[in-house]
């Protein structure tokens, strides 16, 4: 019976494309494309397109490739498991198949999970300088209390521009009204995950500040991903030559 169904809706959709115009020269072209690119944007359009969510992971990990982290590599790195009203929440995701596409080399794009840093450590310690026992910051809030939401990311996968040692001040005006400043837990959950699943380790030779402030005149910055793991320190907000920082994009929908 689907059988049937399915063959009725294919040419349901045949005959609703060349009532809108295709002929054979399209059919060569799509049929021709390169990586299969004409019926890539075709479906991009239909699932989401400029001005709407994407709409389902797959569409969004043939997009991302390996800048794709999604529900099913965050359950396998982090052995948790996400309920059926969490996976409902995360259906769609939040900017569009352009945004995505203009995104894909310098953003990862990671389905979050309410993690803290500590319990992010926990789960990959060889991500970690800290490995063994207690971290100096296991008692801030910044690691043990602050988690990561129940939602998808957008993280840069390094540095915005110009940013190394200018002040944080100097820092913040970087950022595009389409980016924000993420915690610490956002880039350490981003930074775990994306070496867990490609072997590659993002913010290994400088650090990047973040949201979280330690002090008064200071925020915690994270960074230093080398083979020992990547640190969590705090430093002032004047101009560090080792300091800059990342951004992620605002979601685009509700």
């Amino acid at each position: 019976m689907q059988s049937l169904q399915r063959k009725r809706l294919e040419k349901e959709v045949v005959a609703r494309l060349y009532a809108a115009g295709l002929d054979e020269e399209l059919m060569v072209r799509i049929a021709h494309a390169k990586d299969n690119a004409l019926a890539r944007s075709i479906i991009e359009h239909a699932a989401g397109g400029t001005g709407k969510p994407v709409a389902n992971q797959r569409l969004a990990r043939d997009i991302m490739k390996s800048h794709f982290l999604g529900t099913d590599e965050v359950m396998r790195y982090f052995g948790v498991k996400y309920h059926n009203k969490e996976l409902l929440k995360l259906a769609t995701i939040p900017w569009s198949a352009a945004t995505l596409r203009e995104c894909r080399y310098t953003h990862v794009l990671v389905a979050g999970y309410p993690l803290a840093i500590t319990r992010i450590r926990a789960c990959m310690p060889d991500a970690f300088q800290a490995r063994d026992g207690e971290a100096w910051y296991d008692q801030h809030d910044f690691a043990n209390t602050a988690t990561v939401g129940l939602r998808w990311y957008l993280v840069r996968t390094g540095i915005v521009l110009n940013s190394l040692g200018e002040s944080f001040r100097d820092q913040e005006r970087l950022l595009t009204p389409a980016d924000e400043l993420p915690r610490a837990c956002e880039v350490a959950y981003a930074a775990a995950l994306y070496f867990r699943a490609n072997g590659e380790r993002l913010f290994s030779e400088n650090y990047v500040r973040c949201r979280d402030e330690f002090s008064e005149d200071e925020q915690i910055i994270i960074g230093q991903f080398t083979v020992d793991g990547m640190c969590a320190t705090h430093c002032g907000r004047e101009a560090m030559s080792f300091a800059g920082i990342t951004s992620s994009r605002r979601p685009e929908f509700n």
